[in-house]
């Protein structure tokens, strides 16, 4: 079985973990921190952006391929795709201390719940035989 769709939303999502990844190595070398912030609000923002999309991510794609794998049509599968790509796009540049609501924060978050919402939805009509 081939999962290609949730294939495609991987392989794009792939630039954008590193690219966080990449942003909280360069800045704990640039101060010399080896573990936590060290209290530097930058290295604060760019450790939270690397760790929200750890964290909605995986759990996204995860759902995702059972939903493909269960054979939910392509339409919602890009659907759901697309929201969570172009959510973690926003959701970094919305991040930033003094502004807890910015709102490419906000949409950023609430794209990739509505497709977290959706794809479960849509497993549970599935294993519910709707």
């Amino acid at each position: 079985m081939t999962l290609s769709i949730t294939g495609i939303y991987a392989a794009a999502l792939a630039p954008i973990y590193l690219s966080l990844a990449a942003r909280v190595i360069l800045k704990r070398r640039a101060l010399n921190v080896g573990f936590g912030d060290g209290g530097s609000d930058d290295l604060q923002v760019r450790l939270r952006q690397h760790g929200n999309f750890t964290e909605i991510v995986p759990f996204a794609l995860i759902l995702m391929a059972l939903a493909e794998a269960g054979g939910l049509s392509a339409v919602w599968l890009h659907v759901c795709g697309v929201l969570l790509l172009v959510g973690r796009i926003l959701h970094p540049f919305g991040m930033n201390i003094t502004c807890a609501a910015h709102p490419l924060r906000v949409a950023g978050a609430s794209f990739g719940f509505v497709a977290i919402v959706i794809l479960g939805l849509a497993l549970g009509r599935a294993a519910l035989g709707l």
